[in-house]
């Protein structure tokens, strides 16, 4: 399988520090003013479930054992057993100047991968946007098949 270019999916500390921050300064804030008991372990039950389901949709689009690739004609990645996976991209992935969040179909399974231009350098950064683009942009201006 010929590789035209490689981007890794690694995890992002600046979105983990404001993940913990953010619910830290939830509950603090909570406690100073809440003078119930009951009210704030309410507060912290809830933001103990809302981490938990944030970190655990944190780890989805942060870590995969593959990088994502890009074959000329397809996205792709290595699963399981060295198995190749490809994927097609989705029309409501966000590509903003310095993050992209790309959101695939795999599978009949929709997956999602964060990218940052500090994580992977402005070049790198650049030809996933330009290639992400150009997909979604072949997608829109191809003809529809369904009758």
């Amino acid at each position: 399988m010929k590789i035209a270019a490689r981007f890794p999916i690694k995890a992002n500390m600046f979105l983990l520090y404001l993940l913990i921050i953010g619910h830290m300064a939830v509950l603090l804030t909570s406690i100073y003013l809440l003078t119930s008991a009951s009210a704030i372990l309410v507060i912290l039950t809830i933001s103990a479930f809302s981490y938990s389901q944030s970190y655990e949709q944190y780890l989805k689009v942060t870590e995969f054992e593959d990088d994502l690739c890009w074959s000329g004609d397809n996205w792709l990645v290595h699963g399981e057993y060295g198995k190749v996976c490809y994927l097609e991209l989705m029309d409501t992935s966000w590509i903003t100047q310095e993050f992209s969040l790309l959101k695939f179909i795999q599978e009949e399974q929709q997956v999602a991968w964060l990218f940052t231009r500090t994580q992977l350098g402005e070049q790198l950064y650049s030809q996933l946007c330009y290639l992400a683009r150009l997909d979604l942009k072949q997608h829109n201006t191809s003809p529809s098949t369904n009758n």
